[in-house]
């Protein structure tokens, strides 16, 4: 009966974790593809000493999102299936021991 339940919770995770996976897929392909850009939001002040000061009207720190070189993008998406795939062998493992370890 364990058997059958950790079976069971085994293929959910698998299948979760597996969804979630192929969404990085297809968003990594778009972006790859140009079909989506990957931008983050967030501010640099510009009186960090590492940046220096725009010649243009557009400001550093004006608020508007930073799109990401493909490199950076790429990293992004790997980074992101690692959380995936580090999350879900946690949760397995705690489920894991929830039922057979109670």
């Amino acid at each position: 009966m364990i058997q059958k339940g950790l079976a069971e919770l085994d293929d959910k995770a698998t299948k979760e974790k597996t969804n979630v996976l192929a969404e990085i897929e297809r968003l990594r392909a778009d972006v790859a593809a140009y079909d989506r850009r990957l931008r983050i939001a967030g501010r640099c002040s510009t009186s960090s000493s590492n940046l220096h000061e725009p010649t243009g009207a557009a400001r550093l720190d004006d608020g508007r999102a930073v799109e990401l070189a493909a490199v950076a993008g790429r990293t992004v998406f790997d980074i992101r299936a690692g959380i995936i795939k580090d999350r879900a062998a946690l949760k397995g493992l705690q489920e894991y021991v929830r039922e057979v370890c109670r």
